[in-house]
C-alpha cells in the first residue's frame, strides 16, 4: 500500500494543474470576450460615425443628386460583425476549441484529484489504526 503522502504529492499535483487549467481558461475568456463583445462595440461606434457622417452630407448638400448618391453610398462601407470577417471567426472558432479542450482536461484533473484525496484519506486512515495497533500492542 502506498503511504498517504504518496497520495497527497499526487492530490497536490492535481490541484495545482486544475488552478493552471482554470487560469488558462479564464484568460482565453476574456480574449473571447474583447474579440466578440469588446469589437462589437468599437464596430458599433463607427458604424454609428458613418452615418452621423451620411445624414451630415446629405444636409449639408441637398440639390446635388450625384453627390447625394454618393454620401448614401457610404451605409454600404459599414463595419461589418468580427464573424464576417473570415480569419477572425476562424481565430474565435479556434479559441473556443481551446476552452473546450481545456475544460475537458480541467475536468479530468479534478476527477483524478477527488480520486487522490480519497486514497490519501484512506492511507492516511490506515496508518493510524497501524499505530494505534502497534501503540495497542505495546501497552499489552
Amino acid at each position: 500500500m502506498a503511504s498517504s503522502s504518496y497520495w497527497y504529492n499526487l492530490y497536490k499535483g492535481k490541484r495545482d494543474l486544475v488552478k493552471k487549467y482554470e487560469g488558462r481558461i479564464k484568460e482565453l475568456k476574456t480574449v473571447l470576450s474583447n474579440l466578440q463583445d469588446n469589437l462589437w462595440d468599437e464596430i458599433r461606434a463607427v458604424n454609428n460615425e458613418i452615418d452621423d457622417l451620411k445624414e451630415d452630407l446629405n444636409k449639408g448638400i441637398r440639390h446635388n443628386a450625384r453627390f447625394t448618391s454618393r454620401a448614401n453610398s457610404l451605409g454600404s462601407e459599414k463595419e461589418k460583425a468580427a464573424s464576417a470577417d473570415i480569419a477572425l471567426r476562424t481565430s474565435i472558432n479556434e479559441v473556443d476549441n481551446e476552452i473546450t479542450r481545456l475544460t475537458s482536461l480541467k475536468n479530468s484533473a479534478v476527477t483524478e484529484r477527488e480520486d487522490y484525496y480519497r486514497r490519501y484519506e484512506t492511507a492516511k486512515e490506515e496508518e493510524r489504526q497501524e499505530r494505534l495497533k502497534a501503540l495497542g500492542s505495546i501497552f499489552s
